[in-house]
């Protein structure tokens, strides 16, 4: 599995991508959304293309994105509107970071589509636990034959809601 990591803190993502790597999961990074969208649109495309089961050129299809809100020229919130209006772009799951405390971070949330939060600081099992949680509610959510990705609500149309994560 795949997951991009979209900081603009290269310590964050050097941390993150090792707590991935220790637990199998590949990691890609960006510094800011806009670097986060121009990789997900190639793997993305790449993936439609059918090319070597979603590989071209090195590039492969990115599983989850893990995004910080707060960042220079493309923030989170800004990332995940785009990515879910994408055809391409919004099936993947996106897990925010944030420092913000819970209430507000629930806001974040409910506002870009992301599938779950996680607060920063975090460890390394919160992160694991959220990715996996990611995944495998992405995965259900795929397997409906009925329903679409989520839709970013300024876009017009509807939204299902993914079932909260139970506590």
């Amino acid at each position: 599995m795949r997951v991009l990591v979209v900081d603009d803190s290269p310590t964050i993502r050097k941390v993150v991508s090792a707590v991935l790597a220790r637990h199998g999961f590949e990691s890609v990074h960006a510094a800011d959304g806009q670097a986060a969208l121009e990789t997900l649109v190639e793997a993305a495309r790449a993936d439609e293309d059918g090319e070597s089961g979603g590989e071209s050129n090195g590039v492969q299809k990115i599983d989850v994105v893990l995004v910080d809100f707060v960042m220079p020229r493309m923030n989170g919130f800004q990332l995940c509107r785009a990515m879910r209006q994408s055809e391409l772009l919004r099936s993947i799951p996106i897990v925010l970071m944030s420092a913000k405390s819970d209430r507000i971070r629930e806001h974040f949330v409910q506002q870009t589509g992301a599938i779950d939060a996680i607060s920063k600081p975090f460890d390394a099992q919160a992160l694991i636990a959220v990715i996996e949680n990611a995944i495998r509610r992405a995965s259900e959510w795929g397997a409906r034959a009925d329903t679409t990705a989520p839709a970013s609500r300024s876009s017009g149309t509807r939204r299902t809601r993914l079932p909260r994560r139970q506590k």
